[in-house]
């Protein structure tokens, strides 16, 4: 991190910490003294209210979150993290609302050199949850290197996290057109039975009125079809992954007359 500091480049670091991990490698007194180390040389950082505590150390909020979309806990720590790490101009996480497997309401906020953003929130049908944390991450990225303005690049973001969540794995398999889409105003979701009938990702809050109308609701469930009938060989392993197949493993039978 320090050798690619000093040669220009712009770091980044996710927290992402856990506990049970750190708990063989000298507990959380341990990776505070590492993170710490590491953060130091950062110049964006991702992590959420619990990540900024007990990775850096950072003591919690002074006001309480209302609920897990309510980004007030996070940005009541910015500015310690700032005072801790001076170098920091960026500090960004997602707000992730679970009501079922397959149903999140989704969100992200970010403080950029001064400037606080937070996205839209968003109704998901999650296929597979895994990733979208990253996703954010990635496109947030994108955005900022790409030379958007802070509120777009953090909506680049949060929309890319929210249609990884609509694929199976954590790689993306969405394009750079879709996410643009979905963050004016698409929709998120995959429904390989209802995928042209049902507009599965929906947005809310104070940018709800400025989203209508950029984006057919079906669009990005239709994308999804596609994806499906175009990998169809992935998408039945996921399934078959998902959903196995009962198996007979009858003693006295041969291998041949096992069904799978």
């Amino acid at each position: 991190m320090m050798a690619a500091r000093s040669a220009g480049a712009v770091t980044s670091f996710d927290l992402n910490f856990r506990a049970k991990l750190w708990k063989v490698f000298g507990g959380e007194d341990r990776a505070v003294e590492i993170l710490r180390n590491i953060v130091s040389n950062v110049d964006v950082l991702v992590g959420n209210e619990e990540d900024l505590q007990k990775g850096l150390g950072i003591p919690g909020p002074e006001v309480a979150a209302k609920s897990k979309l309510d980004p007030s806990a996070f940005f009541g720590m910015i500015d310690r993290v700032r005072r801790d790490f001076p170098g920091i101009k960026v500090v960004a996480t997602t707000l992730r609302e679970v009501h079922s497997t397959n149903r999140h309401r989704w969100g992200a906020v970010a403080w950029i050199d001064g400037k606080t953003c937070i996205a839209p929130t968003a109704e998901l049908d999650i296929y597979d949850r895994v990733g979208g944390g990253d996703g954010f991450a990635s496109g947030l990225f994108y955005g900022m290197l790409t030379g958007e303005e802070p509120e777009e690049a953090v909506k680049l973001g949060w929309a890319h996290g929210a249609l990884l969540t609509t694929t199976p794995g954590d790689t993306t398999m969405v394009t750079v057109d879709q996410v643009r889409a979905f963050a004016k105003g698409g929709s998120a979701g995959f429904s390989d039975k209802h995928a042209e009938t049902r507009g599965a990702g929906r947005t809310s809050g104070p940018e709800q009125e400025q989203h209508k109308g950029h984006a057919d609701p079906r669009e990005s469930a239709l994308v999804r079809r596609r994806w499906a009938e175009q990998h169809r060989d992935i998408y039945q392993q996921h399934q078959c992954h998902k959903q196995p197949k009962p198996v007979r493993a009858d003693p006295v039978s041969s291998p041949a007359d096992t069904q799978i």
